[in-house]
């Protein structure tokens, strides 16, 4: 990788707005890219260290959106150059980000957050059940049923079984049967009555909603006071929720505009 001698691109320059972040190739603050300024990536970037002297290539680092760090501009080949941190451009090492000379959709001028505010809502225990505790569960939504044992022997010795549940809104409760089980055999429980299943195919969870892509889904409106997301997922403003309210995939779509959820229309089938 051989890079000319570094010198200053006096073409580059910002919009006057300089507080709007902004970045464009117009007329206007010729001396803004003399000195280095706070940034913060909006993008996930790769930086080559190369040495000061002669340009020739060290190894590349990858750095995650979100990460603040001063950064120059140079000349086109030398340029954009980060001046703070780890990545502290000297006399014996430079750091070049890896984009075009006249590229700016990569970053944003100044110091920003850029993780979305998370907004609480009901969300499960766990992923798991355990041994040792009742906790809540629903059928699986991509499930066709869990057949019910009343005798642990039953389960898989091909019997009928005494109960099968095919409702995505029971509420049931389940447990594993021992700390050092060694099968798929699982405690569920409706009302008083306690049952045994093999749930192999995870037929229970203990939520009812999880996120798809970029939407919750779920047999449970939003608002609902059962609706119970898996354990690790946030709603943000913005968040998309799809509610199946029948068993013939009729779906209805809800958005979630910060303070409470709103039925969108165009997003029922």
């Amino acid at each position: 990788m051989k890079l000319k001698k570094i010198t200053i691109l006096g073409t580059i320059i910002v919009s006057t707005a300089i507080g709007s972040s902004t970045i464009t190739p117009a007329h206007a603050l010729k001396s803004y890219w003399k000195s280095a300024h706070w940034v913060t990536f909006t993008k996930n970037v790769t930086v080559d260290k190369v040495k000061s002297s002669g340009g020739s290539y060290i190894k590349s680092y990858t750095i995650k959106a979100g990460s603040h760090y001063k950064l120059s501009h140079w000349d086109i080949n030398y340029s954009w150059a980060l001046q703070s941190g780890k990545f502290n451009t000297n006399g014996k090492y430079t750091y070049i980000v890896d984009k075009p000379w006249n590229s700016f959709n990569w970053f944003k001028m100044g110091i920003h957050n850029l993780t979305p505010k998370s907004y609480n809502f009901r969300t499960a225990k766990s992923t798991d059940f355990f041994y040792d505790s009742w906790e809540p569960a629903y059928l699986d939504q991509n499930s066709l049923g869990l057949d019910l044992f009343s005798n642990k022997k039953d389960v898989y010795g091909g019997y009928e079984p005494d109960k099968t549940i095919d409702s995505f809104t029971t509420k049931l409760y389940a447990k594993w049967v021992s700390k050092t089980q060694s099968n798929n055999t699982i405690m569920v429980k409706i009302g008083s009555n306690i049952y045994y299943a093999n749930d192999s195919k995870h037929d229970v969870r203990p939520y009812n909603a999880n996120r798809i892509g970029g939407t919750i889904t779920s047999h449970f409106k939003p608002t609902s006071k059962s609706a119970l997301l898996k354990r690790g997922t946030h709603i943000y403003k913005g968040t998309l929720w799809t509610y199946s309210y029948d068993n013939d995939n009729h779906d209805k779509g809800y958005e979630f505009n910060g303070h409470k959820w709103v039925h969108i229309s165009y997003l029922d089938v």
